[in-house]
């Protein structure tokens, strides 16, 4: 019995990495979504290293998990492997991956700071996880505070998923409280005013007016091909997957938009080839607001925001907002109809004249 690594070669000279093996009479491979970088400087190679360590790391786990399996024997918990270290590989996975990675990184670092270096699943109960609540309220905001909390909720949940703990009374104990944020959006106006006015960056203005016209993340908007616009009988349709909800989403959008994206390319190219989160293009964002009068601190999650607002001053139903915008939860929802006045406005004269 034995599980090998292997490797598959991908177009953009990356190895991808998977598990070979038989089970029950049928050869299985298992794509880790961990790959091998083709330079061959020190740091790439130092990034290539600490991979291929959690490759093997993980074929190991297989390997004794399907021994386990064989044998009829429940797996094994490791109560006294380091959870830094644990946490640390999640974090370079969510770097591979992009999802929240900025913030995985901060927790492994006051985690650090907190534990003074050592921390074993062992030592997870339910005082320990208060003790780092405190150390979290105290230090931090308390939006930080609740994400950071929340990361290491998750880790413990993988933790027990990976079978390295069968529980933790950790999970016991409730997150600290957040604090409501002002959702900064654009006005109708101000919106005018930046299509009105060029762009450092041509592809940034393109990609900047569809999150606030179609409510698409920055995240969805680095991935979206040509052939993801699609004209259907009853119009246009964005059809991809969210990449934070990993969710299918069928995103309706009118003629305007498609006016803005023109010239359209072939349906495997990319939209906004090359757009990256950075300092310099959300310089470009910030300096393109200023150039049309808007004196706001913008982001490219405004865009979001603004296409939120625009629905909800327009009086479409929140449930209807909600779904354009792939929400889970109507809550979520409910945070953008607090900040348009003008719903609150047309509601209170709604109100009878007395006398």
């Amino acid at each position: 019995m034995n599980i090998s690594i292997r490797y598959k070669d991908l177009n953009n000279g990356r190895k991808s990495i998977y598990l070979d093996f038989t089970y029950g009479g049928k050869r299985q491979f298992e794509f880790l979504k961990l790959y091998l970088e083709p330079a061959d400087d020190p740091k790439t190679r130092k990034i290539n290293s600490i991979t291929m360590e959690i490759a093997e790391s993980v074929r190991a786990k297989r390997l004794l998990d399907l021994q386990h399996r064989v044998h009829g024997l429940p797996p094994l918990p490791k109560p006294n492997q380091d959870f830094l270290a644990y946490l640390e590989k999640k974090s370079f996975l969510r770097a591979q991956t992009g999802k929240n990675a900025g913030t995985w990184r901060s927790v492994v670092k006051h985690l650090n700071i907190f534990s003074r270096g050592l921390v074993t699943f062992s030592m997870l109960d339910e005082p320990w996880m208060e003790r780092f609540k405190e150390y979290l309220e105290k230090n931090l905001s308390p939006n930080s505070a609740f994400s950071y909390f929340n990361v290491v909720k998750h880790a413990i949940h993988d933790a027990i998923r990976d079978q390295i703990i069968r529980g933790s009374t950790a999970l016991l104990v409730k997150a600290p409280s957040q604090e409501e944020t002002h959702r900064v959006h654009l006005t109708k106006k101000e919106l005018l005013a930046m299509i009105d006015v060029d762009c450092d960056r041509p592809l940034i203005r393109k990609a900047f007016l569809l999150s606030c016209l179609a409510g698409l993340r920055f995240s969805d908007l680095q991935c979206l091909t040509w052939g993801q616009i699609q004209e259907r009988e009853d119009g246009w349709v964005i059809v991809f997957k969210q990449k934070k909800t990993n969710g299918m989403e069928y995103l309706p959008i009118n003629e305007e938009t498609i006016k803005f994206l023109e010239p359209r390319g072939g349906d495997e190219e990319r939209i906004f080839p090359g757009l990256k989160y950075n300092t310099s293009n959300n310089y470009i964002l910030a300096r393109w607001a200023l150039l049309g009068g808007v004196r706001k601190h913008i982001t490219w999650h405004v865009g979001r925001h603004t296409n939120a607002c625009l629905l909800l001053e327009a009086g479409v139903d929140i449930y209807t907002v909600s779904k354009l915008l792939g929400h889970r939860e109507l809550r979520t929802t409910q945070i953008y109809a607090k900040v348009v006045d003008s719903t609150k406005r047309k509601a209170v004269n709604m109100l009878p004249v007395l006398g």
